[in-house]
Order: structure tokens, then sequence, then C-alpha cells
């Protein structure tokens, strides 16, 4: 594996991760604001066994949701706080990035040329 492959794989992984994070914070709200909504329609309607069980079934599979969007939350957060505090070494990489892709392109497909006409 190519060296700028490694670094640009890490870098991708950094920006993933931002994005995971802002998707899982929306669908946390989204969740938690359907759980709410399940749950008022259960206190204030007046609604049916089959309806009630519906409900119930929707709230445990939102419930569910919820919790793993929170899991990667709690990962994602961690990843998001280490690349606030490290902005710098992260410009670094990307210079860093350029620099090896530079160095390797110039590296392949180079010829020899004989310095003598012995050979």
């Amino acid at each position: 594996m190519q060296n700028s492959k490694m670094i640009s794989d890490f870098l991708s992984y950094l920006t993933e991760a931002q994005t995971e994070n802002n998707i899982s914070a929306d669908t946390l709200k989204y969740t938690d604001d359907l759980s709410q909504d399940i749950l008022h329609k259960l206190e204030l309607e007046d609604l049916n066994y089959s309806e009630r069980a519906k409900l119930a079934t929707k709230l445990r599979d939102t419930r569910r949701e919820r919790r793993s969007v929170k899991d990667s939350l709690a990962v994602t957060d961690l990843v998001v706080e280490w690349i606030g505090e490290n902005r710098d070494t992260i410009h670094s990489l990307q210079r860093l990035l350029g620099d090896v892709r530079k160095k390797e392109k110039c590296l392949t497909g180079r010829i020899y040329i004989s310095r003598t006409d012995e050979v």
C-alpha cells in the first residue's frame, strides 16, 4: 500500500467521523421528538387496543434506533473533539499528503540513463 493512501485513508476517516457525528446528532433529535409525539398521542388520544399496540411497537423501534444513534454519537464525539484540538496537526497531515503524493509521482516511471557506453 502506498504511503499516500494510508495518510489519505486516515484523513478520510476524520471527515467521515464528522459527517456521521452530524447525522447522528440530527437523528437523535428526530428520535427524541418522535418519542415525545408517540407518548403524547398515547396520553391524550382515546385509542383502541390495535392503535395502542401499533404505537407501542413504533415507540420500541424508535427507542432502539435512538440507542444505536446515541452509541454512535458517543464514539464520534470523541473523534470530533480530537479534531477540534488538533487542527494544526490535521493541516500538517494534509500538507504531508500532498508532498508524499508529489514524491510518489516523481518516483514512478523513472528510468536510468547509463553514464558510460560500456553496458
